[in-house]
């Protein structure tokens, strides 16, 4: 388990070049994993966390768009139409 979540980490390390990549993941043993976790290990947190961080910002998005207009936007049509006398202090009201 160890083992994939280095290789899973070294994917989405964006500091690291090809070469490099590629220099662990051809030494990357149960030892070098353990080497691999004390030298780099406060990175892999920070890593995981910017990626849920990015998918939490890519879900909020997401729904935002498609929920569409916020509340405020239709308290403020509501009042405009009141106020225009389209609807009634009653529809106004709901």
């Amino acid at each position: 388990m160890a083992v994939f979540s280095n290789v899973c980490d070294l994917i989405r390390d964006r500091d690291l070049g090809g070469f490099a990549i590629a220099v662990w993941l051809v030494l990357l043993s149960f030892v070098s994993a353990l080497i691999y976790l004390i030298e780099r290990g406060k990175g892999t947190g920070e890593r995981q966390m910017q990626t849920v961080q990015r998918m939490q910002d890519y879900e909020t998005q997401r729904i935002r768009s498609v929920a569409g207009v916020s509340s405020a936007d239709e308290i403020s049509k509501a009042t405009a139409l009141y106020e225009s006398g389209v609807i009634t202090a009653e529809e106004y009201g709901r």
